[in-house]
């Protein structure tokens, strides 16, 4: 484990307890190995706020870590644990087979389906059905009830709310709803489980400790979220484009948050250090590449290994290998050095105009990886003044994934978009096709 500490905490207990190792030092800026307490094979790891939960090989639970709201499950009332301690009370004996973590709470589901839960119930999130009398937080694991007798198969914990799936694929919310956290059609939140039969039956579900959004992979193989997405509130499990859960959170939380990798391209795509040092080597180059006057060195054997389109101009037109100069006259100087630097990189870092110039260059040379670079270097600029803009080259451009994530975009921020003075600038073509399409996706919210 390691890491680095933010706030006004206690640095030295905070580091003690955050990092598992008991270590003095204000941060663990490398992995390093926990050992005390730990003699058999870890399974999973979950992190809360400032807590942590391990399950080994044997079904065992133990948890270090801040302790403020009981969070560790131990019954104590330190607030702060700095090495692994095994949860014994109500899990004695018992076999956990899955792990989760809130911000400051804690869920654990065991081989039999039962759920237990520890820690800040500020929300109902303990699912303890406590409305009336209310518990604000538990030290030592406590079995959630009414669940009508559901064999939970998967938990995951928002923020402050739980998600959960039994063996029927049934989907059981409970905890905060301020943000439509729980799909339920409202912002009352839950202090017991509530089954949620908006979109039937789920294969997979999705929360995070650092937010407020939901997410589920339904049986029809639609992607769904719900709950507080890039700013706006949906109370009502809404259809997405996505194609993986991970998308719902890159996309749509605050801070972004995801575990798995969006870049899909080969091993050899990224090059290695010899291939990247050769770029703009005077000394090796044996082919010059002139753009508004500036000079760029190349290796002809690259640009053919590389570029189609370069394989085909260098045979078509400079059969010669003593000729050492080509002079570039419809692309500028800095869309010609970022896709030359791309071909021996095999990444794009350039700004969004340039991107949006190399998006063309990628479509006109046929070259569909960088195209897809550019998609995903745009996706992450898309603002309420330049999505009709973008949408319309994506349309152009038969850009899918990019032309998917301005209408997303248009949907969770309509209103905003409507107002922004960009929308002002939209031709009547556009706004028919933009709306026309928003509606047929169903990203229009009444």
């Amino acid at each position: 484990m390691w890491g680095k500490i933010h706030g006004n905490a206690d640095v030295e207990n905070v580091i003690q307890a955050n990092n598992g190792c008991g270590e003095q030092d204000y941060a663990i800026l490398e992995p390093t190995l926990i050992d005390q307490n730990i003699t058999k094979k870890v399974t999973k790891v979950a992190c809360g706020e400032d807590h942590c939960l391990l399950l080994n090989i044997d079904g065992e639970v133990y948890s270090w870590g801040g302790n403020n709201y009981g969070q560790l499950g131990i019954n104590s009332k330190e607030q702060q644990i700095a090495t692994p301690t095994k949860i014994e009370e109500q899990l004695a004996g018992k076999r956990i087979v899955k792990i989760s973590c809130g911000s400051y709470f804690s869920a654990a589901v065991l081989d039999s389906g039962e759920v237990f839960t520890w820690g800040f119930n500020n929300e109902g999130q303990l699912g303890l059905n406590d409305s009336e009398v209310h518990i604000e937080l538990i030290r030592m694991p406590e079995r959630v009830p009414n669940l009508n007798d559901a064999v939970i198969i998967k938990i995951m914990c928002g923020r402050e709310h739980v998600l959960a799936m039994n063996d029927a694929q049934e989907l059981f919310v409970w905890g905060e709803n301020w943000g439509g956290e729980l799909g339920l059609g409202d912002r009352k939140c839950r202090h017991g489980p509530v089954k949620n039969e908006t979109i039937g039956k789920v294969t997979k579900i999705a929360a995070s400790s650092h937010s407020h959004i939901s997410a589920a992979l339904a049986a029809n193989s639609k992607i769904y979220m719900w709950g507080r997405c890039a700013g706006t509130d949906i109370d009502v499990p809404k259809e997405t484009h996505y194609e993986s859960l991970h998308e719902v959170f890159a996309h749509n939380s605050k801070p972004r948050i995801m575990y798995k990798s969006m870049t899909r391209l080969p091993d050899y795509e990224s090059g290695n250090e010899t291939l990247k040092n050769a770029f703009e080597d005077a000394e090796t180059s044996d082919l010059i590449i002139e753009a508004e006057g500036k000079e760029i060195f190349v290796h002809r054997a690259i640009l053919r290994l590389r570029s189609e389109y370069f394989r085909t101009f260098l045979q078509e037109h400079w059969c010669s290998e003593t000729e050492k100069f080509i002079s570039i006259q419809r692309q500028s100087y800095d869309v010609m050095y970022a896709y030359l630097k791309y071909l021996y990189c095999g990444n794009l870092q350039t700004e969004l105009n340039v991107a949006l110039e190399l998006l063309f260059l990628a479509d006109e040379y046929n070259d569909r990886l960088l195209k897809r670079l550019c998609e995903m270097k745009i996706q992450d600029e898309i603002t309420t003044e330049n999505v009709a803009s973008l949408y319309s080259i994506a349309r152009k451009l038969d850009a899918k994934k990019l032309r998917k994530r301005c209408l997303s975009f248009a949907g969770n921020h309509m209103s905003d978009l409507i107002k922004s003075s960009g929308f002002d600038d939209w031709d009547v073509t556009t706004v028919k096709e933009f709306f026309r399409e928003c509606s047929k996706r169903k990203l229009l919210r009444s």
